[in-house]
């Protein structure tokens, strides 16, 4: 009676060592999470190395097992860090906004006016060095007039120019008074809207964020 096939006599698994090498370089989500795309790629490939190894009785179960459980877990890691760096933008109680769609009169105005609400966008450059009030737009976009938002701190606190995304959670009201906004402010226009008592906070995630326009020397 023939003997059996020992595992070393099975054919490799070219798909288990491929699912490992991708899940090995799914890692990269750590430094640069939108690569986490790579981890999402090695599962699949792990579930169907998996799959062949036990249909074609090839050698290599071990490996897609491993990169299945590593790239899971990055996954799931990386999923809670987003998660927790997008709570930590914003304020307990306030309404997160699309800044684009708010200064583009896609949201009534009237809806929200007086009630604490969290926007992120760019903060524009400043003169000084630490300021009390701001402007900021939701792409950074210095060309397009009147697509800013005035941004007053609470008494007695000032903020140093950022150039990363920012998280703005204050009190949404619409200006009436122009003699309320200090004339060092207005480098791309009369804002429209003023957020009081703002809390500044540096953006994390990329939800309700708009694309990063080139700075264009204004």
């Amino acid at each position: 009676m023939q003997s059996a096939h020992s595992v070393d006599d099975q054919p490799a698994s070219k798909l288990a060592a491929s699912s490992l090498v991708v899940a090995w370089l799914g890692l990269i989500a750590f430094v640069d999470r939108p690569l986490v795309a790579i981890s999402l790629l090695a599962i699949v490939l792990s579930l169907l190395a998996r799959w062949s190894t036990r249909r074609f009785s090839m050698a290599g179960l071990h490996l897609a097992n491993f990169s299945l459980i590593l790239s899971c877990a990055v996954v799931s890691t990386t999923s809670v860090w987003w998660y927790i760096d997008y709570r930590s933008e914003s304020l307990p109680g306030a309404l997160r906004l699309n800044f684009q769609d708010l200064v583009e009169q896609k949201l009534n105005l009237t809806e929200f006016e007086g009630r604490e609400v969290t926007l992120k966008g760019y903060a524009t450059p400043q003169p000084q060095e630490l300021v009390s009030e701001l402007e900021v737009t939701p792409d950074g976009d210095l060309k397009l007039k009147g697509r800013s938002i005035l941004v007053e701190l609470p008494a007695g606190q000032t903020w140093s120019y950022d150039s990363f995304p920012v998280a703005i959670t204050g009190r949404l009201e619409l200006i009436t008074d122009a003699n309320t906004r200090n004339q060092s402010v207005g480098i791309i226009g009369q804002p429209k809207y003023v957020l009081r008592n703002a809390i500044i906070r540096r953006g994390r995630t990329f939800v309700d964020l708009a694309p990063h326009a080139p700075w264009n020397g204004c």
